[in-house]
């Protein structure tokens, strides 16, 4: 990772699931901002700027195929890699996620180490590609 803090947005509509990704987060030494649902994310994300997002498939308000939609159609954002995390691991939902823009999906159960693997791996190609343009 570069010498800036990267900053990573959780959306997800579990406390518990946001305490638990914050705090893994945490440890890797990133920023981390947490929103309950799409919606407040969509709102939030151009004024935040986060370097990824991590986001829960189903939500309340606004679920995570239509915020990535929306996040992914808007020029200001569209760079911003997209993780999609779903509790079903069906090929008709990471099409789904796959065409709003997702840059992965993860399915729960998840091992933390897999998801920091996914993370970094995302920030870099992001960071190649923004000094490549």
């Amino acid at each position: 990772m570069s010498g800036t803090l990267k900053k990573i947005m959780i959306v997800d509509d579990s406390p518990s699931i946001i305490k638990f990704l914050e705090m893994v987060l945490g440890k890797e030494r990133y920023a981390v901002i947490s929103y309950g649902n799409g919606l407040d994310a969509v709102d939030s994300v151009e004024e935040e700027s986060p370097d990824l997002i991590v986001m829960d498939m189903n939500m309340p308000k606004l679920g995570g195929i239509d915020a990535a939609r929306t996040i992914k159609q808007n020029i200001k954002t569209s760079h911003i890699p997209i993780i999609i995390i779903s509790g079903h691991d069906q090929e008709e939902e990471v099409r789904k996620a796959r065409e709003a823009g997702a840059d992965d999906f993860l399915v729960k159960p998840y091992a933390p180490e897999q998801l920091l693997e996914i993370i970094k791996e995302k920030i870099e190609r992001a960071d190649r590609n923004l000094r490549d343009t």
